[in-house]
């Protein structure tokens, strides 16, 4: 991994989390006029590096694209936007994840390039949300 990618990617990742974006307003909410991160997601973005380096990046992408609750989604729209915003994949390229990594698959070097710019918009993720607070969801429902 880049560390200079990386951190050329938080501040984005940063900007995004702050935003209303639709497909992620859930990530970060407001909590007493603060904005806070709902802990799942937390979860969600710490345990999904060691899934693609456990399981391979397609059955990690698509187990978050599939997710029965469409929360782990988020976290796919999320890295999406970190490397659009920050350039490493065309605006004309899929919104989905799974889409943008099948269109990678039949390439070895090219699947091994997105695997690395999505292993570092994560790190980017677990570093922009570590500035939040983080709160239980209402109900405290975890999936």
């Amino acid at each position: 991994m880049n560390k200079k990618r990386i951190e050329e990617m938080i501040p984005i990742a940063m900007e995004i989390l702050n935003s209303e974006k639709e497909e992620i307003k859930d990530i970060i909410q407001k909590k007493d006029g603060e904005k806070v991160l709902i802990s799942k997601y937390d979860g969600y973005i710490a345990s999904y590096g060691p899934t693609i380096r456990q399981s391979g990046l397609m059955q990690a992408v698509n187990f978050h694209e599939n997710h029965k609750t469409g929360d782990r989604k988020k976290i796919n729209d999320l890295i999406v936007n970190i490397l659009k915003d920050s350039g490493f994949i065309g605006g004309d390229e899929s919104s989905n994840l799974s889409k943008l990594v099948m269109n990678y698959d039949s390439d070895p070097a090219k699947k091994s390039k997105i695997t690395i710019l999505i292993l570092e918009a994560i790190t980017a993720c677990k570093l922009a949300m570590r500035t939040f607070k983080k709160e239980k969801p209402e109900g405290g429902s975890h999936d």
